[in-house]
């Protein structure tokens, strides 16, 4: 790992989450310790399980030192209730590693539109043995409206390889 952050950093970058941020506050605080179980505590902490991860439902008020702003200012961009303005950017987990991946060794699965995945995007995911899972699109539909659609195929994929029970989603 090179980086990890709480939330996507690009994001963060384009002052999506500026108003719940101090103004001089930098990506780099945000950084968590560049090691893989740095995610599980973060998930521990503010989420209280992984399941309430994946659900978006975070812990009301975690326990934090109150010179922690950092913490304090993820706590309260985690709880937004202001709509779609924050999105699962804010707690999506971005790690980066310091050299490139082989998707092949890196990805089980793809959800994709149903298109690509009969096409040879599909093909060359087959030929890689990664899983496709596919979705329904449907004209005059912009790409967000299928946000649920592909979460709910996400959890399932979830279930289905026992990352998850069913009973807790």
């Amino acid at each position: 790992m090179r980086r990890i952050f709480p939330f996507d950093s690009g994001a963060f970058q384009n002052e999506y989450y500026a108003r719940f941020l101090h103004k001089h506050m930098k990506l780099g605080d945000f950084a968590l310790e560049p090691d893989l179980s740095s995610p599980a505590r973060l998930v521990e902490l503010f989420f209280g399980s992984v399941p309430a991860y994946l659900l978006g439902r975070p812990v009301a008020e975690p326990t934090l030192d109150p010179s922690d702003f950092e913490a304090q200012s993820y706590a309260a961009l985690i709880n937004a209730k202001e709509g779609n303005d924050i999105d699962s950017r804010g707690s999506g987990i971005e790690l980066q590693t310091a050299d490139a991946l082989n998707i092949s060794d890196a990805v089980d699965a793809v959800i994709l539109p149903s298109s690509f995945a009969a096409g040879a995007t599909g093909a060359k995911l087959a030929a890689l043995g990664i899983e496709r899972i596919p979705y329904r699109t449907y004209d005059r539909m912009r790409p967000s409206e299928y946000t649920t659609a592909i979460h709910d195929l996400c959890l399932a994929y979830y279930v289905k390889r026992r990352i998850l029970l069913e009973r807790d989603i």
